[in-house]
């Protein structure tokens, strides 16, 4: 559970820097990559979820890293499917990301 409270106090913080002016979306989304890249699949999706309960926007490239991140293509597919309905556009690398989403689904069943 420590390590889910740095994650937690971590994403506080890039959030505090965004809404003061001191850093912005795509600093954030510097921090949900960098959680991706290191199979911490959890604290990206608690990062989105952050970012969307905050007064600023996830934007199309924030969900992307996201979705990028997770193990399970289910939840890959839940977050892409989020975007029509954020009205934010379904990008190359959108469906890049769900096209292997889809081909880990089918390797695994």
């Amino acid at each position: 559970w420590r390590h889910a409270d740095g994650v937690a106090m971590e994403v506080a913080r890039v959030l505090r820097q965004v809404r003061d002016g001191q850093a912005d979306l795509v600093d954030f989304t510097k921090l949900l990559s960098a959680y991706g890249k290191t199979q911490k699949w959890f604290a990206t999706l608690h990062g989105l979820t952050a970012l969307a309960a905050s007064n600023l926007s996830p934007d199309t490239y924030a969900f992307n890293v996201a979705a990028a991140s997770c193990h399970d293509w289910s939840w890959t597919l839940q977050l892409l499917g989020v975007l029509p309905l954020r009205r934010l556009k379904v990008d190359n690398v959108s469906c890049g990301v769900m096209m292997s989403a889809l081909k880990k689904g089918s390797q695994a069943s």
